[in-house]
């Protein structure tokens, strides 16, 4: 069984509860859902959600700048990352065996209340995952 933390809710931490070897053996973090720099900054947008596959052990992210993504913790790396949805990510889930990855499009508050208009997208995804999208990759030995 495992648990991510999302500190400030700008990265996501993941620490797997049944392995104690060492309380920094698993101390990493994701840094996630950031803008490329742009005249030396970078704009860090709120992770809103994280949900883990039930059968692989890898998890997804969601954030307010409108994306998800899709991380191996073990390899430490994203699998898959995916556009821009028209409006921040408030909620995710996988179904029971992983085959569908459901996220909410809504208004999360990251801009205030000026922001919030009754246009703003708000409406539930199914994404239907396929293949080796959250399958974990076979470690590679590092020297």
């Amino acid at each position: 069984m495992s648990f991510a933390s999302s500190l400030h809710l700008r990265s996501v931490s993941p620490d797997p509860f049944a392995d104690f070897p060492s309380p920094h053996s698993s101390n990493f973090s994701f840094k996630c859902h950031r803008d490329p720099p742009s005249n030396n900054i970078t704009n860090v947008h709120a992770v809103n959600d994280i949900s883990f596959h039930p059968q692989h052990g890898t998890f997804s992210t969601a954030g307010s700048d409108g994306t998800f993504h899709f991380w191996d913790k073990d390899a430490k790396h994203r699998l898959k990352g995916y556009p821009n949805v028209g409006g921040s990510i408030s909620a995710t889930t996988f179904n029971r065996n992983g085959s569908i990855f459901a996220y909410a499009v809504s208004y999360d508050w990251s801009k205030g209340y000026q922001a919030n208009t009754p246009t703003y997208p708000t409406k539930v995804v199914l994404h239907p995952v396929q293949g080796d999208e959250c399958k974990p990759r076979p470690s590679v030995k590092k020297r």
